[in-house]
């Protein structure tokens, strides 16, 4: 597991929603040309993971000093791990992780830090995230998580909701800053989670619609997290 030494550069990851080949294509050039550290691409239709694929494939093979990441919503987080791994792309952000204070998941745990020990991949999983049960003790769950070989990633309440900065204080702390947040962050906002977070996962606050970037807003945003 690679992980990025603390401190208050944020490391930017905008996230490209797939609609076709040619849109994601053009989107994430946009963030890569703005400066980004690299791009997680998602697609929401049930048969999307494939294209997901392609197009990380494809950009990996441009890009080899970007993280190309992916998340693939239509398989389970160890189908997920396996199918991105056997594709060659070893940053991967899986929602459901198994990871939880009360209620983890030991096997899938235990599957998910033998892939990342064994095969140095980045697996950004999903704690204390949005439209999952409640989670009482997110610093627990972020240790639990990164005892696994696991990159915590949190969120606000729901899409485009920002997180609690208090809860992103307590998780950070316990993740060393090794923690990632994806809902919620904005040019005027961010700079009230730089301090604690070492990843940015952005998309809704710099776009102009659910598949466009506003090219603009993507550029002052890296500029202000890569501080």
């Amino acid at each position: 597991m690679k992980l990025i030494q603390t401190g208050r550069v944020m490391i930017v990851f905008p996230v490209v929603h797939i609609m076709n080949y040619s849109q994601a294509e053009r989107q994430a050039n946009i963030a890569l040309s703005s400066g980004a550290d690299g791009v997680f691409f998602i697609h929401h239709g049930i048969l999307g993971d494939a294209l997901t694929l392609r197009l990380a494939k494809d950009f990996k093979a441009l890009h080899p000093s970007k993280t190309i990441g992916v998340n693939l919503l239509s398989m389970d987080a160890a189908e997920a791990v396996k199918s991105a791994f056997e594709a060659g792309i070893n940053d991967i952000w899986v929602d459901h992780a198994g990871v939880h204070s009360e209620k983890g998941e030991p096997a899938l745990l235990q599957f998910l830090a033998g892939m990342a020990k064994a095969h140095n991949l980045n697996i950004h999983a999903g704690v204390a995230f949005k439209y999952q049960r409640h989670e009482p003790m997110p610093g627990a769950a972020v240790k639990m998580a990164t005892e696994h070989n696991l990159i915590p990633v949190t969120s606000g309440s729901g899409t485009g909701v920002a997180a609690d900065v208090d809860k992103i204080a307590t998780m950070a702390k316990a993740a060393n800053g090794n923690l990632g947040v994806a809902s919620g962050l904005t040019v005027e906002n961010i700079e009230q989670y730089r301090p604690h977070v070492n990843y940015a996962f952005v998309a809704t606050g710099v776009s102009v619609n659910d598949y466009e970037f506003d090219e603009e807003k993507l550029c002052q945003f890296i500029e202000v997290a890569h501080k």
